[in-house]
């Protein structure tokens, strides 16, 4: 890393801890935010040729500067840009983004307990919904009739759940606008799929759940996030003043449908 690098990455860090004590978080999270932040662009430094000095920029990310629900998820989040930095400790860190998903998503409760009210099924509507199915598959033999009504049961809940997470409001929500876009692009390049695991198992998880801020599994999914949006941007090749002026449009439009 050169002394350039070092000194972008400094100011992002100082800036990203300024941002969040400016939403009122404690000051360990703020600083495990601003590390989890820094760790995710010493990732990225292969792809910045030159572009470094956009380093700040990322510390606006809402995801950045989200507040967990524990304390200790912040510190189990930074596995992922960790294990971003170092993808042969994969089989270690993998579970840890696992048990940060489910205690983001309150289906684990610290210290210990299991909450399935939040999981998807089984509710009343689905278990009636499987009984008439059963009742009205007269053309199956009476074995297969349950079996079959609750595997297309939880399959078809489980998809109309997901898909209804899975849209950009959801994402340019969090992420900004442009970064967005250029993580959409991001995902047409070439790179180790194993770093994007964390997101992966945050949607898988989601879907899973019925929280209506299904957001907040994204959390856990940032550093992955982040590196489509610098392989976006090394990809369409953008210079630091385009990226500049594309990230402040989608500020503006994002700020907008905030309010």
């Amino acid at each position: 890393m050169n002394r350039n690098s070092f000194f972008w990455l400094a100011i992002t860090f100082l800036a990203s801890v300024s941002i969040n004590l400016a939403f009122h978080n404690p000051l360990i999270t703020s600083i495990l935010n601003a590390l989890s932040l820094s760790l995710a662009l010493l990732c990225v430094l292969p792809f910045t040729q030159g572009r470094a000095m956009l380093f700040p920029l990322f510390s606006l990310i809402p995801l950045y500067y989200f507040a967990p629900r524990y304390p200790a998820i912040s510190f189990l989040e930074l596995a992922a840009p960790l294990g971003l930095l170092r993808p042969r400790l994969f089989p270690v860190w993998i579970p840890i983004i696992i048990l940060c998903v489910l205690l983001q998503g309150n289906i684990v409760n610290l210290p210990r307990s299991f909450d399935h009210e939040r999981l998807i099924a089984p509710t009343t509507e689905y278990k009636l919904a499987v009984k008439r199915q059963i009742e009205e598959s007269l053309y199956l033999p009476y074995k297969l009739r349950e079996p079959l009504a609750i595997s297309f049961g939880l399959t078809n809940l489980y998809l109309t759940n997901f898909f209804s997470f899975i849209s950009f409001f959801n994402f340019y929500q969090t992420l900004l606008l442009t970064n967005t876009v250029l993580a959409v692009v991001g995902l047409s390049a070439k790179f180790n799929k194993l770093l994007i695991s964390p997101l992966i198992l945050a949607l898988l998880v989601a879907g899973a759940t019925k929280l209506p801020d299904k957001t907040l599994f994204l959390f856990t999914a940032r550093s992955s996030l982040l590196l489509l949006t610098w392989l976006g941007i090394s990809k369409l090749n953008l210079s630091p003043r385009r990226y500049f002026a594309l990230f402040i449009l989608g500020l503006v439009f994002t700020a907008y449908a905030w309010i």
